[in-house]
């Protein structure tokens, strides 16, 4: 596959954004993938090598997360605010996700009544995790599509209306 049909340019009123394989980043934070597949190489790394100890598996990945987490937070480079929200939300249940599983290390030996009771915790906040991310999703989408469908149609009424206050106000000649 070549380079323009795995990343292309766009440009808009006053940014240019780099469309790829991950979500679109602000120009000014095109690097922003790199720390994102270098969080993933390390959970996975984490995982391999911590084959045995379920407490250093777990740990690495919260470090590692709480970074990607802060990254995001800071620098917000994504190119929308819902793309923020979208991805700052994945980071926070891949935590809490984390952190519950994190109870069960064989080193902390909880009794099996409180570990039900934390799996239990756990199935239901990753399924209310769910549901918020697919309406998350499905609003960007939507917004996403009243954009494309509704903004062109937009731009052109605002540029009539201000070519016709030129007009009135004798700047613009009716040849234009």
């Amino acid at each position: 596959m070549r380079f323009y049909k795995i990343f292309r340019w766009k440009t808009f009123s006053s940014q240019t954004i780099l469309i790829g394989h991950h979500d679109q980043f602000k120009i000014k934070y095109w690097w922003c993938f790199i720390p994102s597949l270098l969080a993933s190489f390390g959970r996975n790394a984490f995982v391999a090598l911590g084959y045995g100890n379920g407490l250093v598996q777990v740990i690495g990945q919260i470090v590692i997360d709480v970074l990607l987490t802060l990254l995001y937070i800071f620098l917000l480079p994504f190119n929308t605010k819902m793309g923020n929200v979208i991805n700052i939300a994945i980071q926070v249940v891949r935590l809490i996700s984390l952190c519950l599983l994190l109870t069960f290390a064989v080193q902390f030996n909880l009794d099996q009544i409180l570990a039900t009771g934390i799996g239990m915790a756990l199935i239901v906040v990753q399924a209310i995790m769910t549901v918020l991310l697919a309406v998350l999703i499905m609003i960007n989408a939507c917004v996403g599509l009243i954009n494309m469908t509704c903004g062109n149609r937009i731009k052109k009424k605002k540029a009539k209306k201000e070519k016709q206050k030129r007009q009135a106000e004798g700047r613009l000649s009716f040849d234009d």
